[in-house]
């Protein structure tokens, strides 16, 4: 008698499948089966809506973080504009101030000398020990001094020429009288000089040799203190021609030696991709370099018109105080 497998139903007219089931369980089954494909179906449904809203939230969020970062640049964007404005505009102050200042030092009258000196070589030249500042010395002994500062048709001695040349007299820290003059190298000035210090062969044609301005300056130095920025340029090149330096007990100070002593240099590195050295900003630093320019901004000394001997005789001798006492304090 024929039975079921899975119900165990028997029967003389049981009619069994191949599987030996009979026609209800195998309806039983396949609706079973039925009903399996179409949860799982539904289940895939699910899950992908699921997925597609979860995708959606996803793309939203993305959408808006992207939005909050782009206000955010913008934002940022914004500040660093105002900020630069303000910068520029402290700093156009500062260079108005400092425009000021120069134009309202008394202007030295210099007498014009007949007795045309010769050259000297500058191995000829005393020594000059350069003073060093330290806590132990005194902030007020420091005040009363001479800048000096030269502009010159090169950078070598020997084939070089004066062309502009100035001194300020700073009492108690605080500029007195300017010397300063064009002078006439008696050739022409090389255009990459004129692009340094904008001075022309048509500023200099009828100013004073530099033989002719010496004696004076070296009236209006005295015995007086000497300070520069890389001083001792400035001083071969006005030895050469004349000035007698060092005098007896006078002191010499090169803010190029002493800023060192007070602020960080930035250290560089090889860069492959750009082949040349750029700032390594893994290390802390003050000042890109040593420049008077760079050393001077930094203290708040913006210069309107760098390169010209009297302005950086002011520039320097308003950063010689501040270096003075930032070493003494």
């Amino acid at each position: 008698m024929p039975k079921c497998k899975k119900c165990g139903k028997r029967g003389f007219f049981l009619r069994l499948n191949a599987s030996g089931i009979c026609e209800e369980c195998e309806l039983h089954d396949k609706i079973q089966r039925q009903i399996q494909v179409e949860q799982a179906q539904r289940q895939r449904e699910e899950l992908r809506q699921k997925a597609l809203e979860q995708q959606k939230e996803r793309e939203l969020r993305l959408k808006k973080e992207e939005e909050e970062r782009a206000a955010r640049v913008q934002q940022i964007i914004e500040e660093n504009r105002e900020r630069v404005k303000r910068d520029l505009a402290i700093k156009e102050k500062a260079r108005e101030a400092f425009d000021r200042q120069l134009a309202s030092i008394p202007i030295y009258s210099i007498p014009y000398s007949s007795e045309k000196t010769k050259r000297r070589a500058v191995s000829s030249m005393g020594e000059i020990t350069y003073s060093r500042i330290t806590k132990k010395t005194s902030f007020s002994k420091l005040g009363d001094f001479v800048v000096v500062d030269t502009e010159t048709t090169g950078i070598t001695l020997l084939s070089s020429k004066i062309v502009e040349l100035s001194a300020i007299r700073f009492e108690n820290f605080r500029p007195t009288m300017l010397f300063t003059t064009l002078i006439n190298p008696e050739c022409t000035i090389p255009p990459e000089a004129t692009n340094v210090n904008h001075i022309t062969d048509e500023m200099v044609k009828d100013a004073p040799k530099i033989w002719q301005v010496m004696p004076a300056l070296q009236d209006f130095i005295g015995t007086m203190p000497l300070v520069g920025h890389n001083l001792p340029f400035d001083l071969k090149f006005l030895y050469k021609y004349g000035l007698d330096v060092p005098q007896p007990k006078q002191k010499f100070y090169d803010t190029l030696q002493i800023v060192p002593t007070v602020l960080s240099k930035a250290k560089s590195k090889w860069d492959a991709d750009l082949q040349e050295r750029v700032i390594n900003y893994e290390y802390s630093f003050d000042v890109e370099d040593y420049k008077l320019g760079t050393v001077c901004a930094y203290y708040g000394i913006h210069i309107s018109n760098a390169h010209r001997s009297s302005a950086d005789c002011l520039a320097t001798g308003l950063l010689f105080a501040r270096l003075a006492r930032a070493k003494t304090l």
